[in-house]
């Protein structure tokens, strides 16, 4: 017969594991060992108080408890990749010197997390550099909408870098776990009281997402115009299959059981890429994240992820916040080097500054 010991440790392990992961949650992870899908949010802040070392320890340690992703981890249950709670509060912090920003920015995005214990998510904190600064002095104005103005200050200037595994999290869930990460910043420093007991959200499976878009609502024309549809979607699939067009993403997707092995022989494939570019465009987050605060204001925010160097040559990532419309260019060195992703920028500028005048 087993101790009571062994029986209450049997439980407690059996607590900590959440649900088996599901089709995007095991691929994002095989991904991620190799080196892909590291996700990189910059907030670009200003302070009227200095963010230290003990003050942002206490913040994340607030952020833990108060959202359930972050304190998810995996783990192999019978041969299967599981969702597991955190045995606890672990952080990863890292608070570095004015002008190491840019190398900072490269290290995330090429770092894996220890996914067996966790976190996977990290924060960097890097100061401004006065000459590198807006100079932006946090004072509240007399309209309704608080901004950033350039004046001569004393003022704290800050870039915070948080890292995201991609399998606890996509893009709009990073850009609320952000505000919330900056409206307990302003709590804590203004002395108010953080409750941790409640929560952002719930952590729920992919088997909600797989419901809403199988419930997908169609038109009211759907029967007239199903038949041509089909046979014009027939046309094209022949063609991809008679010139030998890439299928193989079409049948990852079609998999009804992803397998570990099937996705890393995946991600290390070979070959041409699928197509030129990719775009992500998360739209205007502003009301996600208003970034208003007596303490700390958000002045920008900008994102980035490794991408699969034989799935495109280049991805754009485009978001627009507080009326400011931000575009990261993450590029294959294979394909191209900083002088062409460069002058690819500059033209978009041109382009979409045109655009936008008209």
């Amino acid at each position: 017969m087993r101790s009571a010991k062994e029986l209450e440790d049997e439980d407690e392990d059996q607590q900590m594991w959440l649900r088996p992961a599901g089709d995007k949650e095991e691929y994002f992870e095989v991904g991620h060992q190799l080196g892909f899908f590291q996700t990189n949010y910059n907030l670009s802040m200003c302070s009227t108080k200095p963010l230290d070392r003990t003050l942002l320890t206490k913040v994340l340690t607030h952020l833990f408890w108060k959202v359930p992703v972050l304190r998810v981890c995996l783990g192999r249950r019978k041969g299967q990749l599981w969702l597991k709670k955190m045995s606890g509060c672990i952080l990863d912090l890292k608070v570095l010197n004015e002008g190491e920003l840019e190398k900072e920015r490269d290290r995330l995005l090429t770092c894996t997390f220890n996914t067996d214990e966790g976190p996977m998510w990290c924060m960097s904190v890097v100061p401004e550099q006065p000459q590198q600064s807006s100079h932006h002095h946090c004072q509240p104005q007399e309209s309704s909408h608080h901004h950033c103005q350039p004046q001569q200050s004393s003022h704290y200037h800050y870039n915070l870098l948080f890292g995201t595994h991609h399998t606890i999290a996509d893009g709009f869930t990073n850009i609320r776990i952000c505000h919330m990460l900056h409206e307990i910043l302003n709590d804590v420093l203004t002395g108010r009281t953080v409750d941790d007991k409640e929560q952002l959200d719930q952590h729920l499976d992919d088997h909600l997402s797989k419901q809403l878009y199988e419930e997908k609502k169609v038109s009211k024309d759907f029967v007239d115009t199903f038949w041509p549809h089909v046979k014009s979607f027939h046309q094209d699939l022949h063609h991809k299959l008679r010139t030998g067009g890439p299928m193989q993403a079409v049948a990852l997707r079609l998999m009804h059981k992803s397998k570990t092995e099937n996705y890393a022989e995946y991600f290390r494939a070979s070959g041409s890429p699928n197509y030129y570019y990719a775009i992500s465009n998360l739209g205007d987050v502003t009301s996600l994240m208003p970034g208003e605060g007596e303490v700390v204001k958000v002045k920008s925010l900008n994102r980035v992820s490794s991408i699969r160097a034989n799935a495109t040559i280049m991805c754009f990532f485009v978001q627009t916040y507080k009326g400011i419309c931000s575009i990261s260019l993450v590029y294959s060195s294979r394909y191209m080097d900083q002088h062409i992703a460069t002058k690819l920028l500059h033209q978009m500028k041109t382009i979409l500054t045109q655009v936008c005048s008209m």
